[in-house]
């Protein structure tokens, strides 16, 4: 029963190789903050979830809060990821979710500062199982974060993440 137990829950099971990651990017202030916008399809507990695995491995994710009336319309604060329902940037035929970063222009080529982006995510997405939704959003705060796709197996940074 326990080897059961042991299969079932490491299914659904993903690594983070952030040493295998590339990136120049640096966020403004430090780490992104995270807004769970009104129309947002997952809740404030689950990408606190999301952003747990980040935070375990040494990469910050700041202070995670939900959305003050009217404040997410702009899709633009800077320091902020929003997250945030499909609107107008994700094809949900193709993609679960999408994740836009915004950079300073005036930024050197060796560092990129990124100061916001967003996550559109397709409401139908989350209507599957919670350890889908939580590989969605850890892959997508790992786009928010800088880093691209990868192609090593059971990877959350590979591009066919919810497979």
């Amino acid at each position: 029963m326990s080897f059961l137990f042991f299969l079932l829950s490491t299914a659904n099971a993903f690594d983070i190789n952030v040493d295998k990651y590339k990136t120049n990017n640096v966020w403004y202030n430090g780490a992104p903050k995270i807004i769970v916008c009104d129309d947002s399809p997952v809740t404030i507990e689950q990408v606190k979830n999301a952003a747990s695995e980040w935070n375990k491995k040494e990469k910050r994710i700041g202070a995670i809060r939900k959305e003050i009336p009217g404040e997410c319309n702009d899709k633009h604060e800077k320091g902020y990821t929003l997250i945030m329902g499909d609107r107008d940037d994700l094809d949900s035929d193709k993609y679960h979710a999408i994740t836009i970063r915004w950079y300073d222009h005036k930024s050197t080529k060796a560092h990129k500062i990124v100061n916001s982006a967003f996550i559109e995510i397709d409401p139908t997405s989350v209507s599957s199982r919670p350890q889908d939704v939580h590989k969605l959003l850890t892959h997508e705060l790992g786009h928010a974060l800088g880093y691209q796709h990868t192609h090593i197996k059971n990877d959350v940074m590979i591009a066919e993440v919810m497979k």
